[in-house]
């Protein structure tokens, strides 16, 4: 074989087998030496080599990751829990057997709030139905700028009312829409659009009157009316608005049994004088009658 005649790859491939060969005699001429050694030798051989591999072998690392579970709410079990908690407050109006409105309860006294527009102005009595009972209803308060209207429920076991959300409405906010002529319907969306006392979401079912939007957790962000749903079919008023209905009818309600008080005071302090003055009149006529007899004895 002429080595001028090799290619690198050649050479290089024939210095690695000459090297494998030259370790394969040196590890058999090791072992021969070391059987044919005294064992002295040998042990001090072996400990040489051993302390000389922990030497060289780095101590070994143990790499432990750690792995932390954020557990996050699962969104369908979210809004389950939402409906469940809001349902029991939400009623639907109708007169006779007509639809009106979609409405929520607001109080434990058996307040519900609706849209004013959709109630009949010459009806005195409207029926209110939960997804349990039914219950005849007067309304006792309007407002007329938010087209808010009160009604209150003739009935010992009334709604469960529902928790209003009084924090900072944010675009963004996931929601859950509560509405259905038939029953209850629900959809999700977000809050798109924002103004002074209003919002609008975006959502894919139909929007009644009366309709209420809520939060995670259930509690009421807003309430479909007439003068929201001017800006369009999916604006609704703050659910603040709401608690502002209430504080306002309480007030008109202690001032008109205040005034009703006062009304009737002033009529028993008026029969009282009545009658303090018919009893003088007739004390005045039985002392006239007295003196006349007394006139005529003397006279005869």
């Amino acid at each position: 074989m002429e080595l001028e005649k090799l290619t690198k790859s050649q050479i290089i491939l024939l210095a690695l087998l000459v090297s494998f060969v030259s370790s394969i005699t040196t590890g058999v001429v090791v072992i021969s030496l070391m059987e044919q050694a005294p064992k002295d030798i040998t042990r001090v051989v072996q400990r040489t080599v051993v302390k000389t591999v922990e030497k060289v072998t780095p101590p070994e690392v143990v790499t432990k990751v750690i792995k932390e579970t954020v557990q996050t709410p699962d969104r369908t079990q979210i809004v389950k829990d939402s409906i469940n908690k809001i349902t029991p407050s939400v009623v639907s109006i109708y007169l006779g057997d007509q639809f009106l409105s979609k409405g929520v309860a607001i109080s434990n006294s058996g307040l519900v709030a609706t849209d004013a527009k959709t109630l009949s102005a010459n009806a005195e009595l409207f029926t209110v139905k939960t997804q349990e009972d039914t219950y005849e209803a007067q309304v006792v308060f309007t407002d007329e700028e938010k087209s808010i209207a009160l009604l209150l429920l003739k009935g010992d076991k009334v709604p469960a009312p529902a928790s209003i959300y009084g924090e900072k409405t944010e675009l963004g906010m996931p929601v859950i829409l509560i509405s259905g002529k038939n029953g209850i319907s629900v959809s999700e969306g977000i809050v798109s659009e924002l103004s002074v006392g209003m919002f609008k979401i975006s959502v894919s079912d139909e929007v009644l009157p009366g309709s209420v939007v809520v939060v995670d957790g259930g509690a009421v962000l807003g309430i479909s009316t007439q003068t929201a749903r001017v800006n369009g079919p999916k604006w609704f008023l703050v659910g603040r608005s709401l608690l502002s209905a209430v504080s306002q009818y309480s007030s008109e309600s202690k001032q008109s049994e205040s005034e009703e008080e006062n009304t009737d005071e002033n009529s028993t302090s008026t029969q009282q004088n009545s009658q303090t003055q018919n009893d003088e009149s007739s004390q005045q006529a039985a002392s006239a009658a007295e003196a006349l007899n007394s006139t005529s004895t003397q006279n005869p």
